[in-house]
């Protein structure tokens, strides 16, 4: 097995457990002192399951801005625009006073599919403190450049805009402790089909069944704190592409965002698996931003991608991701 797929294996016995100190309890919010991030936005979601779309998509927004990459990156570097130089200075900076707070030199892994234990008061205000400051500071084209399109934002813009920030794969068990910290956030868990996404892990060397142990465990997770936490929504990936603009909008009205403030949506270019089974871009360059008018939107989605990569899975890899994953997928309706 390939490290990358050794990653991917969730303790068994934590399968559909809940993160924090007990099972179930309602989150209990810090509402001691005032949090520089306000009414935060997270979503969490599968790596390579489409997390993109949806951050791109609330990022069109004037009053929405990114930090410097995903949760995991914010506290340990590794994003494109970053240098090597970057990346030491935020694992001294920002994550090794989290180790020493939590305990844990996992805590901010995505490959860390245990549950998160509660935070102290310090460790809170130094998450809040490095994603303020993250967000401040990512100024390049595909993070926070232009308010819209061919207009850059302002300093004073940035500092007032409401943080979007992505939480990937083991990084969902943190959902309790984010939303004790801002009891104003908004939390959206972004579903896909299994299979689908299945194929995109085997495909660089995961196992299936360690896909399918991630996928019953990360699933169970979202959707329960959908029914625990007041603002968290459950976005399926395929009605994104079905219908872009009601996404858009359903996003939008439970984040408590503006659609009329938005004259183009913003996205960025990805490659794609097409029939043949090439891997690529459509057009322009990897992760290159353009910009849609409301009635075009459309035209950036394929709508055939789950088909495509289903179909891709080995019948092999197909009957060993359902045999544990089976119900999950019969839940959610994709079988």
């Amino acid at each position: 097995m390939s490290s990358y797929g050794s990653r991917l294996q969730p303790d068994a016995d934590a399968l559909y457990t809940i993160s924090g100190p007990r099972a179930g309890a309602p989150v209990r919010a810090d509402t001691r002192r005032a949090m520089l991030n306000v009414k935060p936005i997270f979503v969490n979601a599968f790596a390579r399951g489409g997390s993109n779309i949806v951050v791109n998509l609330l990022l069109s927004h004037p009053n929405a801005c990114y930090p410097s990459g995903e949760m995991q990156k914010v506290f340990r570097g590794g994003a494109r625009s970053e240098s090597r130089w970057r990346g030491v200075y935020k694992r001294i900076r920002y994550e090794l006073p989290l180790i020493f707070s939590t305990g844990h030199i996992r805590f901010i892994s995505p490959w860390n599919f245990a549950p998160r234990r509660e935070l102290s008061v310090r460790a809170r205000r130094h998450i809040d403190w490095v994603l303020h400051r993250e967000k401040l500071a990512a100024r390049d084209e595909q993070h926070n450049r232009f308010v819209r399109e061919g207009v850059a934002y302002t300093d004073s813009q940035i500092a007032r805009s409401r943080l979007v920030c992505k939480n990937l794969n083991g990084l969902i068990l943190m959902t309790d402790n984010l939303a004790a910290m801002y009891p104003d956030a908004t939390f959206f868990g972004l579903i896909r089909n299994g299979l689908a996404l299945c194929e995109g892990y085997v495909r660089r060397g995961a196992q299936a069944e360690d896909c399918a142990n991630m996928y019953r465990l990360l699933i169970g997770k979202m959707h329960e704190d959908s029914r625990r936490i007041e603002n968290y929504h459950i976005v399926r990936f395929e009605e994104i592409l079905r219908d872009p603009m009601g996404a858009a909008s359903s996003l939008y009205r439970s984040a408590g965002l503006d659609l009329a403030e938005v004259d183009k949506f913003r996205m960025q270019l990805k490659a794609t698996l097409s029939h043949s089974g090439e891997h690529k871009l459509e057009r322009g360059r990897d992760r290159q931003v353009v910009w849609y008018a409301k009635t075009d939107l459309s035209r950036h989605f394929r709508t055939d991608v789950d088909q495509i990569q289903a179909a891709k899975l080995s019948p092999r890899d197909r009957e060993a991701f359902l045999r544990i994953a089976g119900d999950t997928m019969e839940m959610l309706g994709y079988i």
